[in-house]
């Protein structure tokens, strides 16, 4: 896919800023306020979000089949709109309605012309949900040579048969209708000649963020990103490829003012229903930045990631909540550079058919809390999880010419070795040879307490390495729970000779093992249990878990006491926290289809099960795995929650040996990424045949009355649903167990009657 140029691409946006300030001759017509009208009597009014209509209120016809057969007439009924055209031109015809996919068919035509039909099936643009399962969106219904002057416009509901060939219902809401001798750019409720501006959205194209200076010629320098940027939506009428560049531009961009970070449909619910977006800011680097490179970093975004800078492509990325880092050096320049992020939003994480683009498409009206609700069709481990847009603070940083892009330290106490993985990228157009010079330094003091010796690189232009590093180290500072020792591994680029680039990357050194039915830590058995405790702040829950000398806790989701995820972690990191690391693939509630019952897509897997799903759901959790293997305060990754306990063997038991395969492919991708530490599902133990590292386990708790004799029993098929049993040869963890609400009258058998 070519770029666009970088003068190109700025004079475009000019140009395309031009038409906005100068809109085709036009005509606009209230839906709600028809010449006449027969056959029907129609509501004026509004409700949900009626500041997304057109002064408020719309046009509402609802009428059930049995009034429609007694009270429209065979015609049907009638609404008439008398207009002027201000000059002869061709017009396109535009009608602003309701009810996706289930409105009423629909005649129109002007001057008594030939009657053209508006289906359902048509499709909208700029769809917004006014209220549940009730939108407002744009349909072109066609264009018309008009002389100026006078003119009547008719829309016409007739009587149908629904498809068992009785009489049907009468649905349709009329918000607006608007004729353009050119063409029409939908924009909300606003005419063409009103961009609906506000005061935020001017002082958003106005926000420049400015990168500091390097303190020196090897040093980084980096900008936070959060703050008023500009938004736009860039609707899909038919959805392609969903895992590839968004690789066109709005014509005519509407932008407006929304806060980054931040769930674009909580900031702008007028974009709950707009589901390819593009952001827009401005970064400004100083002259003496020219021959070094740039990249941007997001935490957190959903669902994937475009970005172009000053017009040229600079990288993509199709993993939702998950670290993405993207090279931009190709495209930045000394300056003012622009900054377009594009966005695919969790409504793209339903399941594709490549021969049926309307597969996905048909879900784009679907209101926000459906997505939340069981058996959706999903191709991603989105389920629950629609919040979408940039959802943590993007960086942009400044690095050397060379850099290092990614560091990943395997600490070894066993072996008294640090090992390290250290990845070094060349953006330049020209080749690359140095070396990288590590060292381990006390992040409390400052001091390099080992320094690894020089390791090699040469890189063609545009090309990356990873070096694999490892050296004997005798004495490092444990990282504890009660001593939390905390280490930055230092990473310097050196080009002839000369320091172009330092990084610092923080760690722990420490290692986590499973031998036998014990977890270890630094070589000494750890048994682990924690609680699931709330409190308001992260030092009120600190307070607690010590004070109650727990030994672990599950960070589940995308925020924890409302840090993301890298803020939590580092807080874990810190204050002795030991974490089990929880991936998004949620089955508690049977939120998905976990079988495939699109014949398109079982003959192209090859099988029953949803491996659309299962695909995507491993290059997210190794993504997710790789932004976060730093942190010593993870010892396990939990790759999914009663997915195999409940989502799949409720259902589906007769498959269970291929979903454990799947499973059991996905935790292997993950012990790939990051060997440190073992991997579990959240129920299902250890699967059929044990053979995962862990028997990951949930609510092994027996009758009552069979305890205490069964507390002191392994209690082996406790949570095993009559498939799994635990093996008794690798560690178990017991994810959850005891839920309990209400009265209880069976805890007699724990206390008596004072239970």
């Amino acid at each position: 896919m070519s770029a666009i140029r970088p003068i190109g691409f700025l004079c475009l946006i000019l140009a395309l800023s031009s038409l906005a300030a100068e809109p085709p001759a036009f005509v606009w017509i209230e839906g709600e306020q028809p010449a006449k009208v027969t056959g029907i009597t129609p509501k004026m009014s509004g409700w949900g979000h009626k500041e997304f209509l057109s002064e408020d209120q719309w046009l509402h016809v609802s009428v059930d089949a049995a009034a429609v057969e007694k009270e429209v007439p065979p015609e049907g009924a009638l609404l008439e709109y008398a207009f002027s055209a201000p000059k002869a031109a061709n017009y396109e015809v535009w009608t602003r309605i309701g009810f996706e996919f289930v409105r009423s068919v629909f005649d129109w035509r002007i001057d008594g012309g030939d009657w053209a039909t508006a289906k359902p099936t048509d499709l909208t643009t700029d769809c917004m949900e006014m209220d549940f399962w009730c939108e407002v969106a744009w349909l072109k219904v066609g264009e018309r040579q008009l002389a100026q002057g006078a003119h009547k416009l008719e829309i016409r509901l007739p009587k149908t048969k629904d498809d068992k060939g009785k009489t049907a219902r009468i649905l349709f809401a009329l918000d607006a209708i608007c004729l353009t001798a050119g063409e029409f750019s939908p924009n909300s409720r606003f005419k063409p000649h009103d961009e609906g501006r506000t005061a935020k959205d001017d002082e958003a194209a106005k926000t420049v963020f400015e990168l500091p200076e390097p303190k020196a010629p090897d040093a980084r320098s980096s900008v936070s990103l959060k703050g008023l940027w500009e938004v736009c939506r860039h609707d899909e009428q038919l959805p392609r490829e969903v895992a590839v560049p968004i690789a066109d531009f709005p014509k005519t961009p509407h932008w407006r003012a929304i806060e980054v970070p931040g769930d674009k449909n909580k900031l702008r619910p007028d974009l709950e229903l707009a589901h390819r977006l593009w952001y827009r800011t401005r970064v400004r680097v100083p002259e003496s930045c020219a021959g070094r490179s740039f990249f941007v970093v997001f935490p957190e975004n959903n669902l994937n990631t475009t970005v172009y800078v000053n017009g040229v492509l600079c990288g993509f990325d199709k993993n939702p909540f998950a670290r993405v880092q993207i090279d931009v050096t190709k495209g930045v320049k000394p300056g003012i550079n622009e900054l377009w992020v594009g966005i695919r939003d969790a409504y793209y994480g339903y399941s594709t058919n490549p021969n049926d683009p309307m597969k996905l498409r048909r879900t784009f009206n679907y209101p926000l809390s459906i997505t939340s609700r069981g058996f959706q069709d999903l191709a991603y481990p989105v389920w629950n999880h629609a919040q979408s847009g940039i959802l943590v603070t993007p960086e942009f940083v400044v690095a050397g010419p060379a850099y290092v892009s990614d560091v990943f330290c395997k600490p070894s106490v066993a072996k008294k070795e640090l090992a390290l993985e250290v990845t070094v990228s060349n953006p330049t157009a020209r080749e690359v040879a140095g070396e990288v010079v590590c060292q381990a330094v006390n992040a409390k003091t400052g001091e390099a307490e080992k320094t690894f010796a020089p390791k090699p690189f040469a890189l063609a232009a545009g090309a990356a390495q990873t070096l694999a590093i490892a050296e004997p180290w005798a004495n490092p500072r444990l990282w504890w729970p009660d001593e939390p020792n905390l280490y930055l591994l230092r990473a310097t680029v050196k080009v002839g000779g000369k320091s172009v680039d330092v990084s610092d990357t923080r760690f722990g050194f420490r290692e986590w093992g499973w031998q036998g039915r014990d977890f270890t830590l630094n070589g000494i058995p750890w048994h682990l249990w924690g609680d699931c405790f709330r409190a308001d702040t992260p030092q009120q829950w600190l307070d607690f878990y010590r004070k109650t000398h727990q030994r672990m806790m599950r960070f589940w989701g995308t925020r924890w006491q409302g840090m993301p995820p890298h803020e939590a972690l580092a807080f874990f990191d810190e204050n002795g926290v030991i974490v089990r690391r929880s991936g998004i693939l949620d089955g508690e509630a049977i939120g998905y289809w976990a079988i495939e019952r699109d014949p398109d897509l079982k003959k192209l897997y090859n099988s029953e099960i949803k491996m659309q799903l299962m695909e995507n759901w491993r290059d997210q959790v190794v993504a997710q795995v790789k932004g976060e293997r730093n942190h010593p305060s993870i010892m396990i990754w939990s790759i999914e929650n009663e997915w195999l306990y409940i989502n799949c063997i409720n259902l589906y038991g007769s498959l269970m040996d291929q979903f454990e395969a799947e499973v059991k492919r996905v935790a292997d991708a993950v012990m790939a990424a990051d060997p440190t530490r073992p991997v579990m599902n959240d129920g299902g133990g250890a699967h059929k045949n044990n053979q995962m590292p862990v028997a990951g386990d949930h609510y092994v708790t027996g009758p009552y009355h069979e305890y205490p004799a069964l507390a002191y029993d392994p209690n082996t098929k406790g949570g095993g649903r009559g498939r799994w049993e635990w093996d008794q040869k690798r560690p178990r963890f017991i994810g959850e167990d005891f839920y309990i609400t209400g009265n209880n009258p069976e805890f007699a058998y724990f206390g008596g009657e004072e239970a």
